[in-house]
């Protein structure tokens, strides 16, 4: 949007848009900022935290220059789940650039710094991972033990081999087992005081090494080892030269 323009400070609003299956509004919120024009690469981070009852609803993110009469947008069909206090459940996986915790005993995603990611990396950037677990089963001595299993594998390229390292998140994983050539794995387990809200939070930053320009799967399965449930979510993510849309 600020490509061919001076390098000058210009007025710049974001805006993100929910509405309902029958396209009516729910919530519109508006963030105005600047930003520096003649800078192609420029990339614009905007974070929205909307109220929304379970439901499948149609987000809308908008942008606008006004001074350059300049605009784009993009949307897409989110869904909302409930979340229950009787069975295992789990957030969706925040796919970043970066994570990493405020202080030394975070308990909410909230307790992170996140460097967000358009779900598009670089080849050789590393992948952060970030989800919530809720209600596992506390054992008799009130600690939830739970299995978490991490498996990413290549999807739409020919299949040239990979493998990775983790790089945080886990202090006593030192790799990730290779399935073949294209599918990497990681499995391990946690285990923690149960909580008054019965959530748990956990992180993961991997670093593929020899990932080839491709789609990826991230699969992530967590066993409650007391309570015997589990629960999965899946995620996608670009391995590309251009990592970010321009």
């Amino acid at each position: 949007m600020v490509m061919r323009t001076a390098k000058v400070e210009m007025p710049f609003q974001a805006a993100a848009i929910v509405k309902d299956g029958l396209l009516r509004d729910v919530v519109r919120n508006r963030q105005d900022g600047t930003v520096t024009g003649g800078d192609s690469l420029q990339i614009e981070h905007r974070m929205w935290r909307l109220p929304l009852r379970p439901a499948p609803y149609y987000l809308r993110v908008e942008n606008r220059l006004p001074s350059l009469d300049r605009g784009a947008r993009s949307s897409n069909a989110i869904q909302i789940y409930p979340f229950g206090t009787d069975s295992l459940t789990m957030s969706d996986v925040v796919v970043a650039e970066n994570v990493s915790p405020k202080d030394s005993a975070p308990q909410r995603w909230s307790d992170f710094f996140v460097q967000p990611s358009a779900g598009r990396l670089l080849p050789g950037a590393p992948i952060a991972l970030l989800w919530e677990v809720y209600n596992l089963t506390p054992d008799s001595t009130g600690t939830a033990r739970y299995h978490v299993e991490l498996r990413i594998d290549v999807k739409e390229v020919e299949r040239r081999g990979f493998f990775a390292k983790i790089l945080g998140g886990v202090r006593d994983a030192v790799g990730m087992s290779a399935r073949g050539d294209d599918q990497v794995a990681l499995a391990f387990d946690r285990q923690a005081k149960a909580t008054p809200g019965g959530t748990y939070v956990d992180y993961l930053k991997v670093d593929l090494q020899n990932a080839p320009e491709a789609t990826y799967g991230i699969h992530l399965t967590i066993t409650d080892q007391v309570g015997h449930h589990v629960v999965q979510k899946l995620r996608q993510v670009m391995v590309t030269k251009s990592a970010l849309t321009r």
